[in-house]
């Protein structure tokens, strides 16, 4: 009876184990499958299955990426696998990112793998933007706040900057001229002061805005609402031109002087005039102001006096 017994366990434990065996079941591979596909493949071979998204860059969307548990594991029949299906390569949504340092914005892109450039943008108020030349004013793809926008691995985005001064321009290496340097003050919201090569200020400098300019007060990073002095390339002290009439190998003046005013550096030829009962010994003569007052002189030769006598 005994061994009766121990025959019918053996059989039992050997039936146990041969039905456990063939409930078990491998997970088959069905990446790069459409999903489709994969989902009856999978029913075919008994399991019960689930799907969930998730963004890949490799497997394209509606395709499998893999399953949970992994190809190759062995499960029982009536396992629930669960499908992990591409919805497509990664996406970023567009933000708005204007007011944000241009440089803290390109780091985060690029590491979500956008193609990001910097490029600068003419603005119409320089001064409302010193200080904030690394503020983004704008970007393309623009940001739209009423439509949710998304950007793919590699797409290129613009983010733009002021095309602005952040310090002062070197306007004598430059070759700046005083027109030039005029602008650059009202933009940037500058109190100009306009100095001659003698250190005077010139405080109507219209006439002199091609002249160029030689040495500037400030240097380094842009302040509006202060002053900026420059000095341009230009003297602009006058002098007293002396005009003297006189009678011819002597001092003695046929007429009363006349004085004119003129710029340093300044040179032409002052006219003598016509004086009755003289002759002039030139039609004018040339002068040069060179750092000072100056004299020239124009000679007369007096007229001979003729007498007619009457015969009777």
């Amino acid at each position: 009876v005994f061994v009766c017994f121990l025959q019918y366990c053996n059989s039992f434990i050997f039936y146990f184990n041969y039905r456990n065996n063939t409930s078990v079941v491998i997970v088959p591979d069905v990446s790069n499958m459409k999903t489709e596909k994969a989902e009856k493949k999978l029913k075919a071979k008994g399991f019960k299955y689930t799907v969930e998204s998730k963004e890949s860059d490799e497997v394209d969307e509606g395709y499998v990426i893999k399953t949970t548990p992994k190809a190759g594991s062995s499960k029982k029949k009536g396992s629930v696998i669960t499908i992990i299906e591409s919805s497509g390569p990664t996406t970023i949504t567009l933000d708005d990112y204007t007011g944000e340092n241009v440089n803290d914005v390109k780091e985060k892109l690029e590491k979500l793998g956008l193609d990001v450039k910097i490029e600068k943008k003419s603005v119409d108020n320089p001064s409302d933007y010193v200080g904030k030349e690394n503020s983004i004013i704008d970007q393309d793809p623009k940001y739209d706040k009423d439509k949710e926008q998304k950007l793919e691995k590699d797409d290129e985005i613009i983010l733009f900057i002021p095309d602005i001064y952040a310090e002062y321009p070197k306007m004598k290496e430059e070759g700046w001229t005083l027109a030039k340097a005029e602008s650059f003050a009202k933009s940037y919201g500058l109190n100009l002061v306009v100095k001659d090569s003698n250190g005077k200020t010139i405080s109507d400098y219209s006439q002199y805005l091609s002249k160029t300019i030689t040495n500037q007060d400030r240097t380094g990073q842009i302040s509006s609402g202060v002053t900026f002095t420059v000095t341009i390339d230009a003297d602009t002290a006058t002098y007293n031109l002396t005009i003297n009439y006189y009678e011819e190998g002597t001092t003695k003046s046929v007429e009363n002087s006349t004085k004119e005013t003129h710029k340093n550096g300044e040179s032409g030829s002052a006219t003598c005039p016509g004086i009755k009962g003289y002759i002039k010994k030139s039609e004018s003569v040339n002068y040069t102001i060179n750092n000072q007052n100056t004299t020239v002189n124009c000679y007369y030769k007096k007229e001979e006096q003729t007498s007619t006598t009457n015969n009777e």
